[in-house]
C-alpha cells in the first residue's frame, strides 16, 4: 500500500475527544471539524514504508486478505454466543 502510518498520542481518551470536537463544531466553537481536530490532535511517532521491504508487505497483506475472508460472518456467530 506503500503508505506512511501514523500514531496519536492519548488514544485512550479519542471517543470522548472526537464527541467533544464534533460538539464543539456543532456549537461554533470551531469553522471546520479538521480545524478543531487539528488544534487536538498530537502525533506520536510516523512509520515510513521501506520500499526493500515491499515484497514482504505485499505478502502479509494478501495473506491477511486471506484470514479476512475465512472469517467472515464468523465474528458475529461467535458475539451471538457470548
Amino acid at each position: 500500500m506503500n503508505r506512511e502510518v501514523v500514531t496519536m498520542n492519548n488514544t485512550q481518551d479519542a471517543a470522548c475527544l472526537g464527541a467533544a470536537i464534533m460538539a464543539g463544531y456543532g456549537y461554533g466553537a470551531w469553522n471546520s471539524m479538521e480545524e478543531a481536530a487539528l488544534r487536538f490532535s498530537e502525533i506520536d511517532r510516523v512509520y515510513k514504508p521501506n520500499p526493500a521491504n515491499r515484497q514482504v508487505y505485499d505478502l502479509l497483506l494478501n495473506k491477511w486478505d486471506v484470514l479476512i475472508n475465512a472469517l467472515a460472518g464468523s465474528t458475529e456467530e461467535l458475539a451471538r454466543l457470548l
